[in-house]
């Protein structure tokens, strides 16, 4: 089991404890009221955890095409080499030849991207969560 199906399967049975299992148990509206705020954090921490891979790995090949490549070893995450990238283009920018302006606004449209579609990814104010597996 990955690191991130550990964690998605963590943040579901918290999930689960806060709904559920502990909910009984409280007795004021205000404790009522933060367990289902509790809850919705672990939701969009759920639903963050299970998107995020996926998302990265649809938007990894325009980075490999900016920094010409996987910097370094090949990462075991998509995430991993995100970070990866974003601190070879950190480097970049440090170096006395800074990137040509159409190389970085790739760069900046390129994360404005993975940034706007983990957002659409994640459940709108409102929605009712459901556990995971």
């Amino acid at each position: 089991m990955s690191t991130n199906d550990f964690l998605a399967r963590a943040l579901a049975s918290l999930q689960e404890t806060v709904a559920v299992e502990l909910h009984d148990d409280l007795r004021s509206s205000r404790q009522r009221e933060f367990a289902a705020c509790a809850g919705r954090v672990l939701a969009r921490l759920q639903t963050g955890v299970a998107a995020a891979p996926a998302l990265a790995t649809q938007r990894l090949e325009r980075w490999r095409q900016l920094t010409g490549g996987t910097p370094g070893a090949t990462p075991s995450a998509p995430l991993d080499e995100l970070l990866a990238h974003a601190a070879q283009a950190g480097r970049a920018l440090q170096a006395a030849e800074a990137p040509t302006d159409g190389w970085f606004r790739e760069a900046v449209s390129a994360t404005r991207d993975y940034l706007d579609a983990y957002e659409r990814a994640l459940p709108k104010p409102g929605a009712t969560a459901t556990a995971g597996p």
